[in-house]
């Protein structure tokens, strides 16, 4: 579908309005639209994205994908898509959303207060991301270089993020909401580099965050949480391995919030003036079985 529509208000390529469609097994190139979805735009429940390339898609938001709906499920390979203001590859409004087996490469978003999401924009609960690559993505302007969602119960496993880059929070990752779990995800050079910017790779806003059998390296926050930054409390943080990580303050994380726990972790090379390794604020910390 080698540019077969531009510059459309919706939907670049395919305008759908219906529950349970499916797009499979297609191929999309140089598509924009002016308004949302520079590829796909979708308003319906149960829509099925299946193993699709996409690349080189614009609109202003969902640089490629645009889905307002219920029960979402997307995998697919995106390069070179970018929104003007948030989600640079997928922008969804609806819960239960599922992006899996899905790469993303070069994707962008620019928006300032209230946007961002380099790759992935999710207004939702129940979000699941799940074995997906990221590879130079960025919210120039705002917050999550690859991610940003607002929603309870997100989870995130089996990951790749590298090169994530963002203005303000979360270099890879920005969620505001309760209950996020992290796994089984690496993080490789991600950084945020405006002033008083938190959270090298992840940022998260909400109680009950759990990150946990995670890899971080070479991640910088200019002002606190090198790699991780955490404000909520009863955060759990289990069998990290993290190296070479800066801030000022929290080398490698920082906790805002009572009840955080960072256990079986190694955590070296952490660089920072307050807390080489770890900043907490907040009571009833338990550090256990770590090596600084």
């Amino acid at each position: 579908d080698e540019g077969a529509n531009s510059d459309k208000i919706d939907g670049g390529a395919l305008f759908i309005t219906g529950n349970d469609g499916t797009i499979s097994e297609t191929e999309f190139s140089h598509n924009n639209a002016s308004h949302y979805g520079g590829t796909l735009f979708v308003l319906g429940n149960e829509t099925v994205i299946d193993n699709c390339t996409i690349d080189n898609s614009l609109a202003i938001r969902g640089g490629a994908i645009y889905v307002e709906g219920e029960n979402a499920t997307i995998s697919a390979k995106f390069k070179n898509t970018n929104a003007t203001l948030s989600g640079g590859a997928i922008y969804v409004h609806g819960e239960n959303t599922t992006i899996v087996n899905s790469s993303f490469d070069t994707t962008y978003a620019f928006g300032s207060e209230g946007n961002g999401g380099g790759a992935i924009m999710v207004k939702g609960n129940f979000t699941s991301i799940e074995k997906s690559n990221f590879t130079n993505t960025h919210a120039d302007n705002n917050h999550g270089g690859a991610i940003y969602i607002k929603g309870i119960c997100t989870n995130i496993t089996d990951s790749d993020f590298d090169h994530s880059r963002s203005n303000l929070y979360g270099g890879s990752i920005y969620i505001n909401g309760t209950n996020t779990t992290i796994k089984g995800s690496n993080f490789t050079d991600c950084t945020v580099n405006s002033d008083g910017s938190q959270g090298g790779a992840i940022y998260v806003n909400g109680e009950y965050t759990t990150i946990i059998d995670s890899a971080f390296d070479k991640n910088t926050a200019k002002e606190e949480g090198g790699a991780i930054y955490i404000q909520g409390n009863e955060v759990t943080i289990d069998e990290l391995d993290s190296t070479s990580t800066y801030a000022k303050a929290g080398g490698s994380i920082y906790v805002a919030g009572g009840n955080a726990k960072v256990l079986n972790s190694n955590l070296t090379y952490s660089h920072a003036n307050d807390g080489g390794a770890i900043y907490v604020r907040g009571d009833n910390t338990l550090i256990d079985s770590t090596i600084f």
